[in-house]
């Protein structure tokens, strides 16, 4: 089946991007893709990373 998949392996951001990750989404839950694109640029990090960071923490709310 999906043997031949390759996947991608997890991302381990650094302390520092973590830092500013967790620090904008306490500021704000959405980004905008203007936004998105800001900050994955200044993290070095894609827009996907940064995505479904937000995605992973706006769950862990919902799960407090």
């Amino acid at each position: 089946s999906n043997s031949n998949k390759i996947r991608r392996r997890r991302t381990a951001f650094t302390s520092e991007q973590l830092l500013e990750l967790e620090r904008e989404f306490h500021a704000k839950k959405y980004l905008s893709l203007t936004e998105r694109s800001e900050i994955a640029s200044s993290l070095n990090l894609s827009e996907v990373q940064v995505s479904k960071f937000f995605s992973s923490e706006s769950v862990g709310l919902l799960r407090k």
